[in-house]
């Protein structure tokens, strides 16, 4: 049998020579082996060729902040600290200072880098210290239910159900935007509403996933009602379920379902917030506050004795949720087992 003899791996120290010299012709061929091998390098190639990369173009530069996420040392705070400096519009560099940098450098720097989401990631760097306030008004509904972990206070199961239903509430509104360029997408065999399939839902049942055993059941419920939404759309709107909108039909779609959906929200919850502003995120505030005293008794508290470990990362599991719900499972609390 005839085999192909590989190429024997060029030394990194070489490699890392070759990219330097811009005008050798084979930074580029050179780039490529790095990138490939970098993972399994010794630390002292790593930090070299993190520090050429920073010091190249954007492209390069920014492979070099991924790599950085999870390859940080403290002694790129200089050079990093400088190419914010000169590259302020780089958001992937005030994510990494946002992360690593010391605590008084954030607050010297406080109003510099809070923009957009970046004031959630602020919040729970900072949460910790003294005489810090969040400004829940900035946050999203899944960043109040993280922070709300974060801090470690204590809150009903029926907070973080609220809180799903002022998000489909809110893209039902247009507060939060979408397109709808397919009516349904497929979560394995079960079609969803484009609508009731954005990020920031996504989202939102990974944090209620995080809850534990409570949590699951309220992601179960949930799944539950956006299933059957889907499929009363559905019956009442045939032969939509495969079709693909153009530039001319997609708002009308868009416009339907959140008109359907919208109908769906309990009217419990849409006599109250209609008649709020929908942009002004302290009116919801304000009627969770309310709603505080009427919630169920029971309280989510996460500490690591409240579930088993695997009961944990299980209900963090997309996958093992839609296996819950497609075969009728029943999920059991391993602490409630007296025997």
């Amino acid at each position: 049998m005839d085999y192909k003899i590989r190429k024997h791996n060029t030394p990194v120290s070489t490699l890392i020579k070759q990219y330097l010299d811009k005008k050798g012709g084979k930074v580029t061929v050179a780039r490529r082996e790095i990138e490939w091998r970098f993972n399994a390098l010794d630390w002292r190639h790593q930090k070299q060729i993190l520090f050429a990369f920073l010091a190249s173009g954007l492209t390069d530069r920014t492979w070099a902040y991924r790599k950085l996420f999870v390859f940080w040392d403290k002694c790129f705070i200089p050079v990093i600290q400088d190419l914010w400096e000169k590259h302020p519009s780089e958001e992937m560099l005030t994510w990494l200072i946002i992360r690593y940098f010391p605590i008084d450098f954030l607050q010297r720097n406080f109003m510099r880098l809070d923009k957009s989401r970046n004031y959630f990631y602020l919040c729970v760097r900072m949460s910790d210290v003294k005489g810090f306030v969040i400004d829940r008004t900035r946050l999203n509904e899944c960043d109040l239910l993280r922070i709300k972990q974060v801090l470690g206070e204590s809150f009903s199961i029926d907070y973080a159900k609220d809180l799903f239903y002022i998000v489909i509430y809110k893209y039902c509104k247009g507060v939060y935007k979408f397109r709808s360029w397919q009516t349904v997408v497929m979560e394995g065999k079960d079609p969803i509403l484009s609508i009731l399939d954005r990020p920031l839902i996504t989202k939102m049942f990974s944090e209620i996933d995080n809850l534990g055993i409570k949590g699951f059941e309220l992601s179960f419920e949930l799944q539950k009602w956006i299933r059957t939404v889907t499929r009363k759309f559905l019956s009442e709107h045939e032969g939509f379920s495969d079709k693909r909108w153009d530039v001319e039909e997609e708002p009308k779609i868009r416009e339907m379902q959140m008109e359907y959906c919208y109908k769906q929200i309990d009217p419990e919850y849409r006599n109250i917030w209609d008649t709020f502003d929908c942009h002004d995120q302290q009116q919801f505030l304000d009627y969770l506050d309310k709603k505080r005293e009427k919630y169920q008794p029971s309280k989510v508290k996460l500490t690591k004795e409240t579930k088993a470990e695997a009961l944990k990362r299980i209900s963090m599991n997309p996958s093992a949720r839609r296996l819950v719900y497609n075969f009728d499972l029943e999920v059991i609390d391993p602490s409630s087992n007296k025997e």
